[in-house]
């Protein structure tokens, strides 16, 4: 009888000790699953704040709890949002520059991993170039009201690579080029009226013509001179007169009658025209 109870109790202690041992294991088991969860439970918060640092360090440390591929993926995608974010705040900060176009070829780069991420870079994206078009229009009217039209065209050419459609961009094109065109005419009648002064007969290119003509530029002493302006037969002409001073009187070489119009000279000492050249 001593010897079956000794080995009742034996059996008792042994289920005890088992008892204690999986009571144990199961709290510790239990334990490290709640720390598990925990872990990817606040690592997900921090995606979703865009803390990527905190969330890559806190699904690491949850790999030595259990090797899980889709915690490996995640750990990929946090290091591939980090980088995005990172061009991001660079997009943002040369916008801030007012450096529109770089700072669109920053944002371009996000990628859809991340939805907000890549809905706040489109917005921005769309931000940009509505302020660089605005800068451009504004570049352009102060180019026309300085009356430099090539350069106002400059600016206009920008706002059509974004928007070919920009109502105000078109009509600023269409003030520019009636300026343009404005200008044109008028540096062509400007043109047109220095070659008729250029070409037109004074007292003065008169008197030059008889020189050359009479005279041939030999004789220094005598003088050719403007008299008078006569018209014959509806012709108006500058009178020329060609002579000499001596002592006390002139003595004249001859008149010469040169065509106002045409710079065509005549000689009259005769009294009728006779064509020299």
């Amino acid at each position: 009888m001593d010897n079956w109870n000794r080995k009742k109790m034996a059996i008792i202690s042994v289920l005890a000790v088992l008892l204690i041992i999986a009571v144990g294991f199961g709290g510790y088991k239990y334990t490290k699953i709640n720390q598990y969860n925990s872990l990817i439970k606040d690592a997900n918060g921090y995606m979703q704040n865009s803390e990527y640092d905190k969330a890559i360090a806190l699904f690491q440390q949850s790999l030595s709890y259990k090797n899980d591929v889709n915690i490996e993926n995640s750990i990929k995608l946090a290091q591939s949002l980090k980088e995005a974010k990172k061009v991001y705040n660079e997009g943002i900060r040369l916008m801030k520059d007012k450096k529109y176009l770089e700072s669109i070829a920053q944002l371009k780069k996000i990628g859809k991993e991340n939805d907000k991420l890549y809905m706040d870079a489109q917005n921005k994206i769309n931000e940009c170039n509505k302020e660089y078009m605005a800068l451009n229009i504004s570049g352009a009217n102060i180019a026309l009201n300085a009356n430099n039209y090539d350069e106002a065209n400059i600016y206009i050419a920008e706002v059509f690579k974004i928007d070919n459609n920009n109502e105000e961009a078109k009509k600023l094109k269409d003030t520019i080029d009636k300026k343009i065109q404005e200008q044109q005419v008028a540096q062509k009648a400007k043109e047109e009226q220095d070659k008729a002064a250029a070409s037109k007969i004074t007292t003065k290119s008169a008197e030059d013509i008889v020189r050359k003509l009479v005279l041939k530029d030999s004789n220094l002493d005598t003088l050719s001179k403007f008299d008078h302006e006569q018209t014959v037969d509806g012709v108006k002409y500058f009178v020329i007169h060609v002579y000499d001073v001596v002592v006390d009187h002139t003595a004249t070489w001859g008149w010469y009658y040169v065509d106002q119009n045409t710079g065509k000279v005549f000689d009259g000492t005769m009294g009728d025209l006779t064509p020299m050249n």
